[in-house]
């Protein structure tokens, strides 16, 4: 229907007038208070994500459905179950606190990665605590890959005059995500030892993928939060266009009947047979020249 509009408005029809006058434009401290919602939201949910283990996310869930539906306190009992699960997670982020350790790290990552490809490197983790170190995940932070706000609303305003199919796309949910890393399982370390961790990175974008530094994580005793130890660990590798699989394609080379009989063929020089020399031709392939002969001409 736009795309209708907008051609009758280029042919000078009755609805260029209306166009004009019905033309919509946000004003700009909406798209600020906009792009700082994106931020906050974004950031809360990448920060819950790493922080909640399945179990602190089930308490979540249970502690929301439990205010959602104890209001009727007359006619449900969910209510009481409120209290529980509010001191449950606050004392599992009051034991993450306590997570103390210090830790060094080495990564091994190769210089080029491919869209779409799984990325496999491993990492050297060594413990510098005189203490055995368990229960540990590897969590990898990326560099942030949300945009600045000039950036941000181009992209807000072109994606506004475009008409969306009726398609869901897996990047539009999350359209700057740049990877996808999974959670690696690191084994004890005994004291001042190193171990090693093979991670599974995924890119979904191409560019220079940039690493922040290494996150080593411990759920507390209820296992509901993660207390998090941070070593930074600067280093980029660029990762290339996706590759896309193309049918085998047939091209022989091999020289078989020449058009125009052995007599057309002594003529142009592509005959098998030798019969004499001749001045080199545009468009004779190079393997058939006498170089002996040719470094004779001095050109």
């Amino acid at each position: 229907y736009l795309e209708v509009q907008r051609l009758e408005a280029y042919l000078g029809g009755p609805v260029a007038a209306s166009l004009r006058k019905h033309k919509m434009v946000l004003p700009h401290p909406l798209y600020r208070f906009l792009y700082w919602t994106y931020r906050i939201l974004s950031g809360t949910r990448y920060r819950a994500g790493r922080r909640l283990t399945r179990a602190g996310w089930m308490v979540v869930i249970g502690l929301v459905a439990s205010f959602l539906m104890g209001t009727d306190t007359e006619n449900t009992v969910v209510y009481q179950g409120l209290p529980i699960l509010v001191f449950m997670l606050f004392t599992a982020g009051v034991f993450s606190c306590f997570f103390r350790a210090r830790f060094s790290a080495t990564r091994l990552l190769p210089r080029f990665g491919t869209v779409g490809r799984p990325l496999y490197y491993r990492v050297m983790i060594k413990n510098l605590t005189s203490k055995t170190q368990s229960d540990l995940v590897y969590l990898e932070n990326l560099a942030d890959p949300r945009p600045t706000y000039a950036d941000w609303k181009a992209a807000a305003i072109a994606d506004n005059r475009k008409i969306r199919p009726f398609t869901v796309n897996a990047r539009r949910g999350k359209p700057h995500r740049i990877a996808q890393i999974k959670e690696a399982d690191v084994p004890s370390i005994p004291p001042k030892g190193e171990v090693e961790v093979r991670v599974d990175l995924e890119p979904l974008r191409r560019g220079v993928l940039k690493f922040g530094g290494v996150t080593l994580a411990r759920p507390d005793p209820f296992g509901l939060f993660r207390g998090f130890i941070r070593v930074p660990l600067a280093q980029s590798t660029l990762i290339l266009p996706k590759r896309y699989p193309l049918p085998t394609i047939a091209m022989p080379g091999a020289m078989k009947y020449q058009e125009g009989g052995v007599a057309m063929a002594s003529n142009i020089g592509r005959s098998e047979e030798f019969v004499s020399l001749r001045e080199y031709r545009r468009g004779d392939p190079y393997r058939h020249i006498h170089w002996r002969s040719w470094a004779k001409t001095g050109k």
